[in-house]
């Protein structure tokens, strides 16, 4: 029994070697994952401190945006004002030039008849005087034409104005 002794002593010291073996590894890594949590610990802590700086720095950025806002409100109400004011001056003023356009227009109608009127008096006027002055048989050249017509206008006129 001595050689199955030797055998299980054997067995049982190569196991223990395995053994040893594995229980060295697992020991590099726990330090490893110690020195590991170090870090994490340390970047946990950084990144704490980052996030406290960025609420700090949003709150500040939140308050200005308040205040911003309030004085953007305040320097925006006047232009709505007047905004409103203008559309109301811009609406009245169309209606003027409405109204205006409309009396230019009728008043052009109402000149152009009475030039119409003023020219066919004028023109019976001119008849009614060309048996008077007409001495040329075979009727005015045409530079004399127009020269009764106008006299006879400015006798036309004339005669509107004494009424």
């Amino acid at each position: 029994m001595t050689t199955l002794t030797f055998i299980l002593d054997g067995l049982i010291i190569l196991l223990l070697a395995v053994a040893i073996g594995f229980a060295v590894k697992l020991n590099a890594r726990l330090r490893r994952l110690s020195e590991s949590r170090s870090d994490l610990e340390q970047a946990v802590v950084g990144l704490d401190g980052s996030i406290s700086k960025a609420e700090t720095g949003l709150t500040a950025i939140q308050a200005t945006a308040e205040g911003v806002s309030r004085d953007l409100d305040e320097r925006v109400q006047p232009a709505r004002t007047l905004v409103e004011e203008l559309g109301f001056i811009v609406e009245r003023a169309e209606s003027s030039a409405d109204r205006l356009e409309r009396a230019i227009s009728q008043s052009r109608t109402a000149i152009a008849g009475e030039e119409q009127r003023e020219k066919e008096e004028a023109e019976r006027f001119a008849r009614i005087l060309r048996p008077i002055n007409d001495d040329d048989k075979f009727g005015p050249r045409p530079a004399e034409a127009e020269e009764p017509r106008s006299r006879g206008a400015a006798l036309v006129r004339a005669l509107r104005g004494m009424r």
